[in-house]
């Protein structure tokens, strides 16, 4: 099997933290697979005209005073869970249903203006022009809303995690936790997520 090197975006020096490197599935495909793509989009769905195709889209719905400015606070306020609904795709394309962060099979209703985090899994750490991370004020009215993709300002980092030897087929994320934190087992790594030791996640570059 060819092995070849595989680059992870991140913003800490990786020296002196704790990395772990998680394969398998990503999060936007089980909550994909969870809710399904064509579901009721009368109310609870945020429209993004000019969306491009071919992207692995999945949305956060984040309140106003959130921070979401910069990759380690994004990676802090989804840890934290900090958003208030999430979307998938549904049809037409460039629609994503919105659910309620506490009740997944409900659709959202939220009033006002909200900061929406578009995420694409695909997407670049690193390049502006395909990124990762997006986001924008959105209005929404009993859960709609509608906005041009021009509207989101992408967040981008420069640092990045070289690890060699890595196989090209998995779907792979890092994380990487604070000095001193314990990943040794299964255990150990869901009570340092719980207690909010990560610093900063990476994808694929």
């Amino acid at each position: 099997m060819r092995k070849q090197a595989r680059h992870f975006k991140n913003k800490a020096l990786m020296g002196i933290l704790g990395v772990m490197l998680v394969f398998g599935a990503t999060g936007c495909e089980k909550l994909i697979d969870e809710l399904g793509r064509d579901t009721d989009t009368d109310t609870g769905a945020l429209t993004i005209s000019g969306l491009p195709s071919g992207g692995d889209y999945l949305l956060y719905v984040f309140s106003p005073d959130t921070d979401i400015s910069a990759y380690s606070a994004i990676s802090t306020a989804l840890m934290n869970r900090s958003y208030q609904a999430t979307g998938v795709p549904a049809s037409p394309a460039g629609t994503f249903t919105l659910h309620p962060f506490t009740e997944l099979g409900a659709n959202w209703t939220g009033e006002g203006t909200y900061l929406a985090l578009l995420v694409d899994s695909g997407g670049s750490l690193s390049d502006t022009a395909n990124p990762v991370y997006a986001r924008a004020k959105v209005s929404f009215s009993g859960g709609a809303g509608t906005a041009s993709y021009s509207d989101f300002a992408a967040v981008v980092t420069g640092a990045e995690l070289t690890i060699n030897g890595l196989p090209p087929e998995g779907g792979y994320l890092v994380y990487v936790f604070s000095p001193g934190t314990d990943i040794s087992s299964y255990w150990a790594v869901d009570t340092a997520f719980a207690n909010g030791r990560v610093q900063v996640m990476g994808g694929p570059a």
